[in-house]
């Protein structure tokens, strides 16, 4: 294909930063600590990766002498930009979950916690399967990747899926970039299917679903204090962990369901465990609910379907909203 691209050539390798934008995986510690990026820190992964650079721009106000647009009337501002990593899920891909969560536990338990955890940072490559020359592959890099949210979606008859999102400091392509170690190569990790999920929930027909959709956003504080006198993003500090469940299934009369304006905003200590599941592997999603929708859609000459939103709290007798078990 001559010097063109194409987009089924590359696989994405995403690992947590040493440090926020360093694009490193490995320190040797110390006073004068050597820094690198190795093929045992990243997760290797078949799927799309999006990346969307950003200057933003500022109005000079600038008298220019012409109606005509100039490029005195502008000057570059801070760099940003947004990355979107999505595909099919694999139990594999736990390090969704150290991004997200911000936590790298040895129980593999992702919790949310009162406290808010210290902001992790990814670096994410496309990596091209251009020839390797000791050790430098070529690249397009982004790093200084903060999580904003990640989304799981099941729906019958289908592969569970995913999507994460977030922003970046800094990106580059056609780079160079040195990664030491065994190369895995390119890997197909066995997909989750939906029709291996477990529900064990209070709506519609309790141990069944048609479909889930479990968001999963971090709070970070507003860009004038993550930049500072920067012109690039300097930190990220989470102020808050949020969570929201909506599940699908099959409407049944004898269902908690017939109070809805009773029942939305109500704390009635109620949990929603999904269990996604592929071959003995297992994330065990706990889901302490409060319901904040109903919809109930006319579903023409099919069956009804209950269709239920809750939001992850605690209480007095809950100390995570959200944990997610790897078995």
């Amino acid at each position: 294909m001559g010097n063109y691209r194409s987009g089924n050539k590359y696989r994405v390798a995403i690992g947590l930063e040493t440090s926020l934008g360093s694009g490193n995986t490995h320190s040797t510690g110390g006073t004068t600590p050597t820094l690198s990026v190795r093929w045992e820190d990243l997760t290797v992964m078949p799927v799309k990766l999006e990346l969307s650079p950003d200057r933003q721009m500022i109005d000079t106000n600038y008298k220019t002498g012409t109606s005509q647009a100039t490029a005195y009337e502008q000057v570059q501002g801070v760099t940003d930009g947004t990355f979107t990593l999505s595909g099919k899920l694999s139990l594999d891909y736990e390090i969704l979950l150290k991004a997200m969560f911000h936590q790298a536990p040895e129980d593999h338990k992702y919790t949310f916690e009162d406290t808010p955890p210290i902001a992790k940072s990814l670096v994410m490559m496309k990596v091209w399967d251009d020839a390797v020359i000791a050790s430098k592959y070529k690249v397009d890099i982004a790093k200084g990747c903060a999580v904003d949210s990640l989304v799981i979606t099941g729906r019958s008859k289908e592969a569970i899926e995913f999507t994460m999102t977030g922003r970046i400091t800094d990106h580059e392509r056609e780079v160079e970039q040195v990664i030491t170690g065994s190369d895995p190569g390119l890997t197909f990790p066995d997909v989750v299917q939906f029709g291996d999920t477990v529900y064990s929930g209070y709506y519609g027909e309790n141990t069944r679903l048609t479909e889930f959709t479990l968001t999963l956003t971090n709070v970070y504080i507003d860009d004038t204090k993550r930049y500072t006198n920067s012109m690039s993003r300097l930190r990220d500090i989470i102020l808050r962990q949020e969570g929201e469940l909506n599940v699908k299934g099959l409407f049944k009369q004898e269902t908690t369901e017939l109070n809805p304006m009773d029942d939305i905003g109500v704390d009635k200590q109620l949990w929603e465990i999904i269990t996604i599941v592929s071959g003995t592997s297992s994330w065990v999603i706990d889901f302490h609910a409060l319901v904040t929708a109903f919809d109930s859609a006319d579903p023409d000459r099919d069956l009804f379907e209950s269709n239920v939103t809750m939001k992850a709290i605690v209480n007095d007798i809950v100390e995570n909203s959200i944990i997610i078990q790897i078995f």
